[in-house]
């Protein structure tokens, strides 16, 4: 698996998870498992063209002609407020799981929860992302759920993705799924995402022959700065220049500081200012 995980940066796979992630924040909200089987139909539906904003719309259209078989297969919640999407694309051979970001007040409690959690040996996460994701063993029943998948198509590749919390959410499960099932080939694109572990983390994630991460950071966005002390950033990093309006990859050890006086504008943090400069990632 070594070629693949230091491979050539997907560009185009991560736009179209980068677009997924956008739609994920509206998807409790406006669209409903049973009334889709694939985006044909869905946007198909003038009651849910009337529900989505015109963006929203833009982007299904565009998923919908390069994926036409694309489907949502389940969505999973818990009372901790996370909302996750697992979705199936049969033209790129791939799952993706996708996780909503920051947006009710328990979202910011569990941001605002650094305490660290032992995962094992000296490997450490930030307590609250743990506890969102694994609350009410909802981790547990999407592993359940994503092995008979797995066992359908072994072949098949998994992309996890997520703006803010949504990001550090993918990057946490992300690992604790690459050491579940170690002959999957899992690729994290976190856009805004604070940082997740201690340094022994970021060296077991970066270690994990399976697993890849492409770290995504508009322009002076705050979030990606902290927590500031004893957490470290995982994966490459892909980090977006608003003056020179071109993305600059950085590698594992970037030369773009990730901290607060590098990161000062929230408005940065948005998710629609990540699609308008995703809009600009390369081609190939």
């Amino acid at each position: 698996m070594e070629q693949w995980k230091y491979s050539q940066t997907p560009w185009n796979d991560i736009k179209d998870i980068s677009k997924l992630t956008y739609l994920v924040y509206d998807y409790a909200k406006h669209w409903k498992i049973n009334e889709i089987s694939n985006l044909d139909e869905f946007i198909q539906n003038n009651k849910n063209n009337e529900e989505l904003g015109e963006q929203d719309q833009i982007m299904l259209r565009t998923i919908r002609d390069q994926y036409p078989e694309g489907e949502v297969l389940n969505f999973f919640s818990n009372k901790a407020d996370l909302q996750c999407v697992i979705g199936k694309n049969p033209h790129k051979k791939r799952y993706s799981i996708i996780f909503r970001g920051s947006e009710s007040v328990w979202d910011w409690v569990y941001d605002m929860m650094i305490i660290k959690k032992t995962l094992f040996n000296n490997v450490q996460v930030h307590s609250g992302f743990y506890n969102q994701l694994t609350y009410n063993n909802t981790f547990q029943r999407i592993i359940l759920y994503i092995t008979d998948l797995i066992n359908e198509n072994p072949t098949w590749e998994w992309y996890i993705g997520g703006h803010s919390l949504g990001g550090a959410l993918s990057t946490l499960a992300g690992f604790l799924l690459s050491r579940q099932f170690k002959k999957v080939r899992w690729t994290v694109v976190s856009l805004a995402s604070p940082r997740v572990g201690n340094n022994d983390f970021k060296s077991s994630f970066e270690n994990q022959a399976n697993l890849r991460s492409y770290r995504l950071c508009n322009n002076k966005d705050t979030i990606p700065g902290f927590p500031m002390f004893y957490y470290c950033h995982v994966g490459i990093s892909l980090h977006f220049n608003k003056n020179q309006q071109q993305w600059i990859e950085h590698g594992y050890i970037p030369d773009f500081s990730y901290y607060f006086y590098n990161l000062y504008n929230p408005w940065d943090h948005m998710c629609s200012a990540y699609m308008k400069a995703t809009n600009l990632l390369p081609d190939i």
